[in-house]
């Protein structure tokens, strides 16, 4: 199926393609304080995860049997990989999925915040066989237009329009970038 330049791939509308097995999954966007401002905690996965090696996601995974829910998902995954302790947390609400074509993962987003009264400082604890890295970026940084630029490329004849975001030394990009774009596009503090 091919798809023309013009109309890039819509990763909020998957494609109707016969045979295709979306799997579920979810991410964490946790705002916490931090420098006297809001952060998001992203992670640099490592080479030996199945999917995405190496790659600047945020915490999350998919879907077990097991799991209520997304939301309970985007929790289990994010202590898992990070540490963060679920009773710390207060989900603020859940984005549009986002399906990324490339490896048929439908990504609910899941928004929270330290829960009200939480004073402790937010420590993470990765787990080495998932996390190569903890990067943490200021919302502001993320706000910042000249930080972010989109790029059209194709692959397998479909054209994807790709977000990036630069934060040092870090490009945030791909599924992780789209999420980031309509999460600042539709997040008021």
């Amino acid at each position: 199926m091919e798809q023309s330049t013009m109309q890039p791939y819509d990763e909020l509308n998957p494609l109707n393609e016969p045979g295709a097995i979306w799997r579920r999954s979810a991410v964490l966007i946790l705002l916490y304080p931090k420098a006297g401002e809001d952060y998001i905690v992203f992670m640099r996965r490592t080479e030996t995860v199945a999917y995405h090696k190496g790659q600047i996601s945020l915490p999350g995974g998919g879907f077990e049997a097991t799991d209520p829910d997304l939301t309970y998902t985007a929790l289990r995954e994010a202590n898992e990989e990070l540490g963060i302790d679920p009773a710390r947390v207060q989900v603020i609400s859940t984005m549009p999925d986002v399906y990324a074509r490339v490896s048929f993962f439908v990504i609910t987003p899941v928004i929270a915040r330290l829960s009200p009264g939480d004073v402790g400082e937010l420590t993470f604890r990765p787990n080495p066989e998932e996390v190569a890295e903890v990067i943490e970026v200021p919302l502001s940084a993320l706000r910042d237009p000249a930080r972010h630029r989109t790029e059209l490329r194709t692959r397998d004849g479909i054209t994807y329009r790709i977000h990036f975001y630069t934060y040092g030394p870090y490009e945030i990009w791909g599924a992780t970038g789209r999420i980031i774009h309509e999460f600042i596009k539709s997040y008021e503090d």
